[in-house]
């Protein structure tokens, strides 16, 4: 069986996206979520225009595609059913429906950046973008301070962070392999009820041995 890539894994390439430098992609995409996070519907326009554009020009694979809608179509309909159900009285049904509407474009448009950004940047260029972004910051407090300025390692704490959301998809796919190979169903409550607490279990283990790994390199 062909071992299927999870949502937000990083995909070598050779496209514009993947060359373009670590520190730009991730500026870009604190930016670009913070405008579609919070921006009118006129600029969320034109973003979702751009990271359409720009999961083309980074060939977004047709796996994570296929991830992105099927989160979409998942949580809107878990929203749409407590929004538009149990959603203020003073509101109409349009009006939650509408509501719910642009709540899911803004998710689809910000899962999709994040897609292409991890598809297009590895944990190591993410890290060491972060370790040069701290040391400059170091570097130009200490200039105006007069004096040595050392940070704690956030640059660590932050790169750890980032690099931890693909492993969420990961371990998720590697646990739903073995429940589908032991013949179990597709999808329903028993599933989450016996997959959710195992992936909160893989994932505590993980974090505990990262921390070791770390404690044991410092």
């Amino acid at each position: 069986m062909i071992r299927r890539e999870s949502l937000f894994s990083y995909r070598p390439g050779s496209t514009v996206i993947h060359h373009l430098p670590a520190p730009v992609k991730l500026v870009l995409l604190v930016i670009f979520s913070a405008a579609v996070s919070g921006g009118p519907r006129e600029l969320l326009t034109v973003a979702s225009l751009f990271i359409f554009l720009v999961a083309c020009a980074a060939r977004l694979s047709v796996a994570s595609v296929r991830s992105l809608i099927r989160i979409i179509i998942f949580y809107g309909l878990f929203i749409a059913i407590f929004s538009i159900g149990t959603g203020e009285p003073d509101h109409t049904y349009q009006e939650r429906l509408y509501s719910t509407l642009l709540y899911l474009w803004r998710l689809a448009t910000l899962v999709t950046a994040g897609s292409v950004f991890y598809e297009t940047t590895s944990a190591t260029d993410v890290r060491h973008c972060l370790y040069a972004l701290q040391k400059k910051c170091e570097t130009l407090l200490a200039r105006y301070a007069g004096r040595t300025v050392q940070f704690p390692d956030i640059a660590l704490l932050l790169s750890l962070t980032v690099s931890f959301i693909p492993r969420i998809f990961s371990t998720w796919d590697s646990l739903n392999s073995a429940w589908l190979a032991r013949g179990g169903s597709k999808n329903g409550p028993r599933k989450m009820g016996v997959l959710l607490p195992l992936l909160l279990i893989r994932l505590l283990y993980i974090a505990a041995d990262t921390d070791r790994a770390v404690r044991n390199r410092s």
